[in-house]
């Protein structure tokens, strides 16, 4: 079985969404979630995927999500912006 570190497993979940790989990037965020259900991390790559794919909704609970855990991430803080402005 390939052994991969998490956050080199989260940089190329990053490197998807620069690819605009979104359902890719989802299926790999969802992956990670079923064995660590509380990496914050990937709830904020999930809302940006969910974010340029359209899906206001869910963007703004993984965004929510993420900044439950920490709320001073500031890229959490722009994603539900834009995703509260995109959707009214």
């Amino acid at each position: 079985m390939l052994s991969v570190q998490l956050h080199d497993y989260v940089s190329r979940i990053q490197d998807l969404l620069d690819r605009d790989a979104h359902d890719e990037a989802i299926a790999h965020c969802r992956h990670i979630l079923g064995f660590y259900p509380k990496y914050y991390v990937v709830y904020h790559l999930l809302g940006q995927a969910a974010l340029a794919k359209e899906m206001y909704a869910e963007a703004r609970d993984l965004f929510k999500r993420t900044l439950s855990a920490d709320p001073e991430c500031p890229d959490a803080w722009m994603g539900l912006a834009r995703a509260c402005v995109e959707e009214d």
